[in-house]
């Protein structure tokens, strides 16, 4: 991860399913969090669930925040209370969210 960064690498795209990704990731980035465009995804039936996904990776990733989440398969996508969820853990600066 050191080397990919040290070469100019700027953007990270994970997920819970890529088998320990997210938590290699967390453990690699340490103070050079600032220095990507980090996404992940979200795989859940319910907004519930996605929160608590969301939650999860976070903490794997070691970081408040992401600049891009997928949702995938959430109920009801378009509900005001899942865009406020999403955008208050994205960075301040730029928040993307993809529902598939």
């Amino acid at each position: 991860m050191q080397e990919a960064l040290d070469l100019g690498i700027t953007s990270i795209d994970t997920a819970p399913k890529y088998v320990k990704s997210e938590e290699g990731i967390g453990k690699a980035l340490g103070a050079r969090r600032k220095d990507v465009f980090l996404a992940t995804k979200v795989w859940a039936d319910t907004i519930d669930e996605a929160e608590e996904s969301f939650s999860t990776s976070l903490k794997l990733l070691k970081t408040d925040y992401v600049d891009l989440v997928y949702y995938h398969s959430v109920e009801t996508p378009g509900t005001p209370a899942a865009y406020r969820t999403a955008k208050s853990r994205c960075s301040t600066s730029t928040c993307g969210i993809g529902w598939l």
